[in-house]
């Protein structure tokens, strides 16, 4: 049912919510712009230069990430949500394994 569905996202809102106060909070907006200065305005994951980039967790705050310019890299939206918070490893070897399942070899 739809209120059923409203509540549980307001729910998960809410724990990400309590997350981010709860984790050391040090990324400013300029740190922001370093960050992505660093990875030159590209998603750090898929070089996508002319996505939306936004702001990803390494280490998801729900394991324990903090929200430091260290655990920080510049995603486009894809790459973020598909990550999602699984481990940075797991994710990647799940991404290259669905790459691999179109390969013609």
């Amino acid at each position: 049912n739809k209120e059923g569905i409203l509540s549980r996202t307001q729910e998960r809102a809410n724990r990400k919510r309590a997350l981010i106060i709860q984790a050391q909070v040090t990324t400013d907006s300029s740190e922001w712009k370093t960050i992505q200065e660093e990875f030159f305005h590209m998603c750090a994951y898929c070089g996508d230069a002319n996505a939306k980039l936004t702001q990803e967790h390494v280490v998801p705050l729900s394991q324990g990430g903090s929200v430091s310019w260290r655990n920080i890299v510049p995603a486009c939206e894809y790459c973020n949500k598909s990550k999602g918070v699984k481990p940075l490893l797991t994710w990647l070897f799940l991404r290259e394994s669905k790459t691999n399942e179109n390969c013609c070899i």
